[in-house]
This record gives C-alpha cells, structure tokens and sequence, in this order.
C-alpha cells in the first residue's frame, strides 16, 4: 500500500513512487481482454470514420486560414498574415488573401489567422503540394483520429480502472455525435489535435513523465495560449519537474519561432492577441464568460461581431467568476490531502476533479471559448457518471444537451445561437458536480 501524504504542496516521490507501482498493478490486474481490445480498435474506427465523415460536408471556414497562410509564406509574403479589418468583424478582406482563395475554389468567408507565425512556415509545403480540397480531405481525416483520440485518452485518465473499457467505449460512441464534435468537424478546426496533444501531456505529467509531459504541453500552447494554464495545474499539484519541462521547451519554441519567422512577425502576431483580448467576440458559438459578464453589466452588444467593445468590469467579473471555481476545486483538493489516504486515491481525485475543471475554467475565461474547443466534455461526463454520486444525473442532462444540439444542428444545416448555448449549461452542470458531489468511494477511505 502507498505511503500516506503528509506534505499539502504535493506526493513526496516516495509516495508518488508507491502510486506508481500500485497503478501498474491494478492496471495488470484489470488488462482488457482480447475482445475488449477488439470492441475498442472497431469503436475508435467507427469514431473516427463517422467525425472524418461530417468533416468531409464542412465549409472549411476555420480551415482556410491555415491553407491561405501556407500559400502566403511560400510565396514569401508572410508580412500579410496578421491583416485584420478594423471594423467589428473576422472577416479578410485584402487582396493577396481572396486572390489565394479564389485559386483554391473557396467560395465561403475567409477569417483571419490567429496562430504564430511559424506555422505557416511549416504548412507553406502541404499547401503548396495539396490542392484545396485534398488539404480538407486531410484535415478531416486527423481531426477525426484527434477527436477519436480524446474519447480514449480522456476515459484512460478520468473513468476507475474497473470500469475504464465500458467508458471508453461509451465515450466513442457519444463522441461521433456530441455538439462539440459535430461543430468542430463542420468547421474543421485544429482544435481536436491540440487538445489531444495537451490531454498526452496531462496524462503523461500523472505518469511520472515530466520530459514528455512538459514538451507535450509546450507544443499545444504553441499552436494556441492556452494550455500554458496547465503549468500552474502542475504547480498547484506538486509536479514541478513537468512544469519547468514546459517552461524550458516553451522557451525552445519560442526561439524556433524567431529564428523561422522573425521578430517583426512575431510582434504582429502578439498585436493581433492583444487586439483579440480588448474585446469580445458575440455570438452563440462563443460560450466566453466575458461575454456573458458583459450582458450582464448591462453592454448593448452587436449580434455578432469579433472586437466589440467591453464595459468596464466585465472582465473583473468574468475572471472572478473562473478564479473563484477553481480556488473551490482546490479547496476540495487540499482537504483529501490533508486528510491523508492512499496516493492513488488521491491522484484519482485530481484527474477526476482538478483537471477537467481547469481545462473548462481555462477556457471559459478567455476572450475566445467556442463550443468546439469542449471536446474533452464527453470523456469527463462518461467518467463522472462511474466515479462519483449523481453522476449518472449530472452526465445524462449535459451530455443529452450535446446530442440535442447536434440533432438541431444537422436537422436545420445551420447555426441556431440558442442551441449552442447549450455547452455552457452543460459545461457548468459538469463542473459543480465534479467539485461538490461525493464520491462513490471516500477518498481518504483506505480500501485495503
């Protein structure tokens, strides 16, 4: 049995040591069997198969950047890729950009690009190479592995090892037709496979593998900001090997960046950020709390538009809504840990608890947070619904508002701003349960 944990700021490495060895036990004891492992690899195919198929009947919109980008660094013109319209909209404009696109056959609206600069250095090849649908058709297939991919990584982490075969396969199933992913594939985003990378790194940091979690996540916040949160999660958990990985291989993609793309670049890009961050961008699909923040101060926001302007305290307020959740997830956590019990059951309780809801939080509390960045939902509801009390409740009423949404959605082949408000109910339903339901099995409750 692992030692007790004595010390709040984290496991000693002999308790995490003892974790370690008693996870590798009870992994062996429960290995899936061989028709478990069959049932899973025909789930995930299905999965995938399904999500790269609505991929497929997408328009691309959050797609074309990237293809847009590519061309324009390879045709040495990576001085337009921070080009963004002044007035209250995402929209480009500009010559050089609806020139590429009319190339390409893309006849639908062309959003800015919102990624460092190096990337398209590096998609400048694939887009060149590929024609545009061929560089869809491509895309559709990883996102659809990606997706697949966060169904199996997220039950691995989150669900009891007694049950993680019968979670995983549900989350596959759920995942092919839940709102997040229908959305993400309609637009055919890149956001699938950073959450996938920054899942790897989590489940990688919980694994005693600071090298590779670190690197893990400093590849996903390198693509987007975001995950960097994750550094204070690991901090916050005691992993400070992980978090000083991530902060070394930051700095290495960083310089990567300047050295590719150069500085003025760079700076154009840290422009277009502070730019985004000054105001809010309405509309349905965007579940930031800042928004929600500004309505609620009384804002007379325009239906949709990229920058609008934010009242004075909306952020204040949205950020304190967000601190204030997890200052309660970490409240929750402190009192296990002070309590004592098993390392596992305690590591158990920050997969389950902390992690999902700091990834939501994180979120919720930047100026962008669109319903498809919410893919992880579906293994975290999965997994709520075998670890703690009410989970089944709290899993079937977040979960059928994805299903219901998705079904609207496919019904009408268009948006619905009040459906998809559906992932922020959804969302907060997730995050209450996670933080105040008991669990099935007291934390601090040796079992042996």
């Amino acid at each position: 049995m692992a030692e007790r944990i004595e010390v709040a700021g984290g496991p000693s490495a002999a308790t995490v040591g003892a974790a370690r060895d008693d996870e590798a036990r009870d992994g062996e004891a429960r290995a899936p069997s061989h028709a478990a492992r069959i049932s899973m690899a025909l789930a995930f195919a299905a999965c995938a198969g399904l999500l790269t198929a609505w991929g497929l009947q997408g328009r691309g919109l959050d797609l074309a950047p990237l293809y847009i980008a590519g061309r324009l660094a390879a045709e040495g013109r990576a001085d337009l890729l921070y080009v963004f319209q002044p007035a209250l909209g995402p929209m480009i404009e500009h010559p050089d950009w609806t020139r590429i696109a009319a190339e390409a056959g893309y006849e639908h609206s062309i959003f800015a690009w919102v990624f460092p600069p190096v990337w398209a250095h590096l998609l400048a090849w694939p887009a060149t190479a590929l024609s545009w649908p061929a560089f869809s058709a491509a895309t559709a297939l990883i996102s659809g592995l990606a997706m697949a991919g966060v169904a199996v990584v997220g039950a691995r982490m989150w669900a009891p090892a007694s049950v993680r075969t019968r979670a995983t396969l549900a989350s596959l199933a759920l995942m092919a037709f839940a709102w997040p992913a229908v959305s993400s594939t309609w637009f055919n985003q890149a956001q699938p496979a950073i959450t996938l990378i920054c899942l790897l790194a989590l489940e990688a940091g919980e694994r005693g593998r600071p090298a590779r979690a670190g690197c893990l996540l400093a590849l996903a916040a390198a693509v987007k900001l975001g995950p960097a949160v994750f550094g204070l999660y690991w901090l916050m958990t005691g992993r400070w090997r992980a978090a000083l990985w991530a902060l070394g291989a930051g700095a290495a993609l960083l310089a990567l960046n300047l050295a590719a793309a150069g500085a003025a670049e760079t700076r154009a890009f840290f422009d277009l950020l502070a730019r985004i961050g000054d105001g809010a961008s309405t509309g349905g699909m965007n579940q930031s709390l800042m928004v929600f923040a500004a309505r609620a101060l009384g804002a007379d926001l325009p239906g949709f538009a990229f920058a609008a302007p934010m009242p004075p305290g909306a952020r204040t307020l949205a950020w304190g809504l967000a601190l204030g959740t997890l200052a309660l997830a970490a409240c929750r956590l402190a009192g296990w840990t002070r309590a004592g019990g098993p390392a596992e059951r305690i590591a158990e309780a920050q997969r389950t608890r902390l992690m999902p809801v700091v990834m939501a939080v994180t979120l919720l509390a930047a100026p962008l947070a669109w319903a498809h960045y919410f893919t992880f939902m579906v293994p975290w509801a999965v997994a709520l619904r075998y670890r703690v009390r009410f989970g089944g409740v709290a899993a079937a009423v977040s979960l059928g508002m994805m299903l219901f949404a998705s079904l609207v959605f496919w019904k009408a082949r268009g948006f619905s701003d009040d459906i998809a408000l559906l992932t922020l109910p959804a969302l907060a339903i997730l995050a209450l349960t996670s933080i105040l339901a008991p669990e099935r099995v007291s934390p601090e409750r040796d079992p042996a």
